[in-house]
């Protein structure tokens, strides 16, 4: 995931993408009572996701086949983990609602398809139907749950509807890091890998998680007087190395995920978290459904999604956003950098194009005040506005 639009630049602008720990999250595991996450003893935690979806590929039994359907539109982590095991890859198109494939996905089936990936983007899920109804060949379907993983209804982890899911927990949990899967079928018979992770790799990890708490403790005393200034940006830049902006590591895959952000993971207030990124979320919708310069691509808040943020298409995204970025509006971006094994040029993959082009995410996160939700839309009405 990149915090920093497609020019890959560093602001130093916290609380975008995802909620920052304080020293509350990370000492309340001295006075609360785990959640549902930290009572749920079907998870095999990983450090990310991407560390996850790679021990499933090699989880897959041997007998089946040698490739691996990925969406078009993705994050080039979800296309690092097959290939770092062994598997060569192909992609399906993604309707712009990214609710669905688009185009026809049961030529792409065949037996040499080992597993297929299907993203829940956002927290909202993925239609299902055409890949279980496309073919007869056995093959593992894993349910990305990268997004979120919480079911708002039960405030538990989102049941399962293929053979495997995968979690990032850090995107609505204020842990920094944190992934896992869970095996809902006999297809796979999971043999979990966990390294203990070096003491100065564990070291850093908590070195970050109270340096951030530290950061957030001086913003709320003395404001951005207590925040290093974010640098403003002149123009787009075309950097697109995914090695540097999405590194994958086989090793760091399969460390033990340390102690200090599975305690944060595991006594987080579930409740809490899904009622705040809900609201936040239809405040957004309540101030941008119906403008014109820009759609709100998922304006209805289902019933079961806890949001990871509120997407918008954003026409010729690359040449505004650093513009707004530099107006103040706090904003991420998905899937602004394809990955390079994706061919077949923008005729074979128009959706996932457009998208990837054009989609900006704003935060919807539990740190985030309603204030804030409001001047981010605002500051992105007025310049379109006066453009």
């Amino acid at each position: 995931m990149a915090i920093n639009t497609n020019n890959n630049i560093p602001l130093n602008q916290e609380y975008e993408s995802e909620p920052v720990a304080g020293f509350s999250d990370i000492f309340r595991w001295l006075n609360t009572p785990k959640n549902s996450l930290g009572k749920d003893d079907s998870i095999y935690y990983t450090c990310n996701g991407r560390g996850a979806l790679y021990q499933l590929f090699l989880n897959i039994p041997s007998e089946y086949g040698a490739t691996v359907l990925l969406p078009a539109f993705h994050c080039p982590t979800v296309v690092e983990p097959a290939l770092s095991a062994g598997y060569k890859v192909k992609f399906y198109d993604v309707d712009l609602e990214m609710g669905k494939a688009f185009g026809d996905f049961t030529s792409l089936v065949d037996d040499d398809v080992a597993a297929v990936l299907v993203i829940n983007y956002f927290g909202f899920k993925f239609n299902i139907d055409k890949v279980v109804s496309s073919t007869n060949s056995r093959f593992a379907l894993i349910e990305d749950n990268s997004h979120s993983f919480l079911d708002a209804r039960t405030f538990r982890v989102s049941a399962a509807r293929g053979d495997a899911s995968i979690y990032s927990f850090w995107k609505l949990l204020p842990s920094t890091i944190g992934g896992g899967f869970t095996v809902a079928s006999s297809f796979f018979e999971p043999v979990h890998v966990e390294i203990k992770s070096s003491v100065k790799n564990s070291l850093q990890c908590n070195k970050h998680i109270f340096g951030k708490a530290l950061g957030r403790f001086f913003y709320s005393r003395f404001g951005q007087a207590g925040r290093e200034k974010k640098k403003l940006l002149e123009g787009p830049v075309t950097d697109r190395n995914i090695n540097k902006s999405y590194p994958f590591s086989k090793l760091e895959s399969l460390f033990k995920l340390p102690w200090l952000p599975r305690k944060i993971m595991h006594y987080s207030n579930l409740e809490s978290i899904v009622s705040i990124r809900r609201k936040n979320y239809k405040t957004y919708s309540s101030l941008l459904v119906g403008h014109q310069r820009f759609a709100a691509l998922k304006p209805i808040l289902e019933d079961d999604v806890c949001p990871w943020a509120y997407p918008i298409l954003l026409e010729d995204r690359h040449n505004n956003d650093y513009v707004l970025r530099n107006k103040g509006l706090l904003f991420f971006t998905f899937g602004e950098i394809l990955h390079p094994e994706l061919k077949g040029g923008d005729e074979a993959f128009s959706q996932a194009v457009e998208l990837s082009n054009n989609l900006l995410c704003l935060p919807v996160h539990q740190d985030l005040t309603d204030a804030q939700i409001k001047q981010n839309c605002q500051i992105l009405i007025d310049y379109y506005r006066d453009s």
